[in-house]
């Protein structure tokens, strides 16, 4: 008795160990279903380490132990519609092959073909069994929905927040006392629109005299303290004197005027920049064209450089300039500045500002032949500003 026990644990324990070899050529179907079974049979308390603490089970996990309670209630059925509802619940699921392999055995009259879309199952040929986990398959994916609504609602905010923006475009052109600049209406008017489109809100100065450039600069620092980027555009004369920046109002006096007159009577660029508020200034110079000044300066036996001087950006600050320093920048023969053109070409792009810059800079240096090379002072923090999308 004994020796016919020993041999019929053997006899299992070598079948046992041959089960997982003969599965291998089975459909990868139904290899889950072997470790699924596997699974449900192991018994907590046979050596096995204890499961570690889970989570409250969610709406998708009791959906996936509906889709194997499904399967188990309709693996042995005859009842075609039962097979044909868990396919309709379940054409992608874990035993859906299995499934569509025992339709075609219940159905070997039908053709191939229509196995793999069966038709929707009629509810009055369900068992009980299936037409309820039916409804409650209804129940979870409704949950299941609900849920990723709430996500998608949840994280919308933040990932919608737009920021805000006020600009100052300055456009002098109608100069009193020397050579007058035609594109610089133009181009302020064009840059203003653009702007607005973007929604900023703007304030549009032309031709203003130092006074109105003044009162403008004061005003935009006042309103513009609550808004996250703080934009200057300027279009007109400037020159540079001791290594400083002057945005020269119309109404300079060009009869031999001194160092002292210019200081006193242009806007210092830095002081312009310094008014504005908000963590994040861009500031753009379409403004180095000529130098209106200087050969009556030179007659005082004072050299002017030509061009601007290098601008000191300081964190949060980007200054564009036309051309690069010490360079001179070109009116233009269109309706607009070569600068500016490029500009309202490119601001459109959903990208980056450092980018749009770049392409710009290509754009100008090709429509003037390398005579005009655009550049960039600054120090921006933070993530990419994208002036076309991130006030909308």
């Amino acid at each position: 008795m004994n020796l016919l026990k020993s041999l019929r644990w053997r006899l299992i324990a070598v079948v046992v160990a041959c089960l997982p070899l003969c599965l291998e050529a089975a459909e990868p179907a139904a290899r889950v279903e072997y470790e699924f079974w596997k699974s449900a049979q192991a018994s907590p308390d046979k050596g096995a380490p204890p499961a570690a603490a889970k989570s409250a089970p969610t709406a998708a996990d009791k959906l996936l132990a509906v889709e194997r309670e499904f399967w188990v209630a309709t693996r042995e059925t005859r009842n075609v519609s039962d097979l044909q509802a868990f396919l309709q619940s379940f054409p992608n699921g874990a035993f859906s092959k299995l499934a569509r392999a025992r339709l075609q055995q219940l159905t070997r009259d039908a053709p191939a073909k229509n196995i793999g879309n069966p038709a929707p199952a009629q509810e009055d040929g369900l068992s009980p069994a299936v037409r309820g986990l039916m409804d409650e398959i209804k129940v979870l994916r409704g949950m299941v929905e609900e849920m990723q609504r709430t996500r998608q609602a949840t994280a919308a905010p933040a990932l919608s927040r737009r920021l805000t923006g006020r600009a100052l475009v300055i456009g002098n052109g109608d100069y009193t006392h020397f050579g007058k600049l035609l594109n610089p209406r133009n181009d302020a008017e064009a840059i203003a629109a653009k702007l607005r489109s973007f929604g900023l809100q703007v304030e549009l100065l032309l031709d203003a005299d130092r006074d109105g450039m003044s009162r403008a600069l004061a005003e935009q620092g006042r309103a513009a303290v609550t808004f996250d980027v703080n934009i200057l555009y300027y279009a007109g004369h400037a020159v540079q004197l001791d290594g400083e920046n002057y945005l020269l109002p119309v109404n300079t006096r060009a009869d031999n005027p001194s160092t002292g007159y210019i200081k006193l009577a242009g806007v210092p660029m830095a002081a312009a920049i310094e008014n504005l508020p908000s963590k994040t200034r861009l500031i753009f110079l379409d403004a180095c064209r000529d130098n209106p000044l200087a050969r009556s300066i030179v007659s005082t036996r004072t050299t002017l450089p030509k061009g601007l001087a290098p601008a000191e950006s300081i964190s949060g600050t980007l200054i564009a300039f036309a051309t690069k320093d010490g360079s001179t920048a070109e009116d233009g023969s269109g309706r607009n500045s070569p600068y500016t053109t490029a500009l309202l070409q490119y601001l459109d792009n959903t990208e980056d500002i450092g980018i749009v810059l770049r392409k710009v800079r290509q754009s100008v240096m090709s429509a003037t032949r390398d005579r005009q090379q655009p550049w960039e002072y600054g120090s921006l923090v933070g993530d990419q500003l994208v002036l076309a999308t991130m006030f909308r």
